[in-house]
């Protein structure tokens, strides 16, 4: 059972004229692990045979590499060819006729398709001969534009040999062995060669003896470094801008084609990060707003000071007085300061106990408002008893007392506090009941301090 796609890609992509290509070609269906691929040829400019090479690109999905170059020969239009890469693995094709190397174009690198069939995989590899790159002080040497650098081969291959720089998805290219020479120990064969290849240019070297091309290996990925220019001129090797050689992009572990010959990619990842790009943006910026009102009513709310009304008068034009303990504290206007009650003193005659005497508000030397007025915060003073006479001091002035500068004196109140009878004793039968009745308080005379123009009190009801 295959794993991979089972759709067809039809022969519809051509390779763009360039420096080396006369003719483009196309994989008929993907490649797939141990499967055949159809490979087609576009355009009549080729001289048969034509010849395929692939060649394994990148890092091989095992970390062992196992990958053998495909050489394949044939005449027609179209030919099949089986892919003994594992799946999950790339390669590179580079399409030639009988005249040129890269005649057909080079295709970017494919990706392999999984199948069950394993059993074209090789479990080993071994080159007839080894390719040598630079001194021999590392395996891979960089190579800049137009910057010598030594190539050599083993002694052993058999001539001619062939050496291919391979450019994926651009202009691969022969270079000539003919002025190699042997080493002082006879075990290499080589010469210096000027890679007239641009700067940042991907590259591949293939080797090949009589046995076929790439008999004797291939290089990894090379990029070409920075150098000296004098090299570039006229045509050289480079990339070739459009759709390349192959027809079919890289495709996935599942036959699907990651790319489309005809048009751009799926843009589906960008659509998404784009969309989260954007959420994010957004959540950020709610946050700040949020933060911002949060932290601006909390501002707010510290320094707002909740002050009670002053209903009596304005705080600011009250005066200041310092009490007895040295707290400060404020004098209320006329008329809003508490007034203590102040219970006049019981005034008995000593001629007459157990019987009611009246005790009148006006007294000599006492003003007739001393009894409804306020004490001041200074006064010391207590009232004294008097008798009944009426002619003796009955109460102290108030030495101390403040001055009220409030409203008009209030009229003269009479107070009249009757004493308790005692016990009362039982009457006998033949003695006359009396009938005690109130006064009628109708022989009140008005007081000599008092204007006469104020009116008597009604008697009581």
């Amino acid at each position: 059972m295959f794993k991979s796609s089972s759709a067809l890609f039809a022969a519809t992509a051509t390779l763009a004229p360039s420096l080396a290509a006369a003719f483009s070609f196309t994989f008929g269906s993907t490649p797939t692990q141990c499967q055949n691929a159809t490979i087609n040829i576009v355009g009549d400019d080729g001289v048969e045979p034509y010849n395929i090479l692939i060649l394994a690109y990148g890092h091989p999905p095992g970390g062992n590499e196992v990958r053998k170059i495909i050489s394949h020969d044939w005449t027609g239009k179209s030919t099949s060819v089986e892919i003994a890469f594992p799946s999950n693995s790339q390669f590179v094709a580079v399409v030639s006729d009988s005249k040129n190397v890269g005649s057909g174009g080079t295709s970017v690198s494919v990706n392999v398709a999984a199948s069950d069939d394993t059993a074209c995989l090789p479990t080993s590899v071994t080159p007839a001969f080894y390719l040598f790159l630079g001194d021999g002080s590392s395996l891979e040497p960089p190579i800049d534009q137009c910057t010598d650098i030594r190539l050599a081969w083993s002694a052993n291959a058999s001539a001619p040999v062939s050496l291919i720089g391979v450019v994926p998805g651009g202009n691969s290219f022969n270079i000539d062995t003919s002025q190699g020479t042997k080493s002082s120990d006879g075990t290499q064969i080589g010469f210096n060669w000027t890679p007239d290849v641009p700067q940042f240019t991907d590259i591949l070297l293939v080797a090949g003896d009589a046995s076929g091309r790439g008999s004797g290996g291939s290089t990894g990925i090379i990029n070409i470094g920075g150098g000296p220019k004098d090299c570039l001129t006229g045509t050289y090797p480079t990339s070739t801008p459009g759709t390349p050689a192959g027809g079919v992009y890289a495709t996935n572990a599942s036959g699907g084609s990651t790319g489309s010959s005809g048009g751009g990619g799926s843009n589906t990842g960008a659509i998404i990060g784009g969309v989260i790009g954007a959420l994010v943006f957004v959540i950020i910026v709610l946050s700040g707003l949020l933060f911002y009102f949060w932290r601006r009513r909390r501002l707010a709310k510290r320094n707002h000071i909740k002050e009670k009304p002053d209903l009596a008068d304005d705080p600011a034009a009250a005066n200041h007085m310092i009490t007895d303990n040295g707290d400060p504290h404020h004098q209320l206007p006329a008329g809003y300061e508490p007034e203590p009650f102040i219970v006049p003193p019981s005034v008995t005659s000593a001629s007459r106990p157990q019987t009611p005497s009246s005790l009148t508000g006006t007294h000599a030397g006492v003003p007739p408002t001393a009894w409804t007025r306020r004490l001041s915060n200074n006064s010391s003073s207590a009232p004294r008893q008097s008798t009944d006479g009426g002619d003796s001091s009955s109460y102290a002035a108030f030495s101390d007392r403040k001055q009220f500068n409030g409203p008009a004196p209030l009229r003269p109140v009479n107070i009249i506090q009757h004493d308790d009878g005692g016990a009362v004793s039982p009457q006998g039968q033949d003695e006359p009941e009396t009938v005690e009745l109130p006064p009628a308080y109708g022989n009140i005379r008005p007081n000599a301090g008092a204007s006469s123009s104020t009116p008597a009190p009604p008697p009581p009801a």
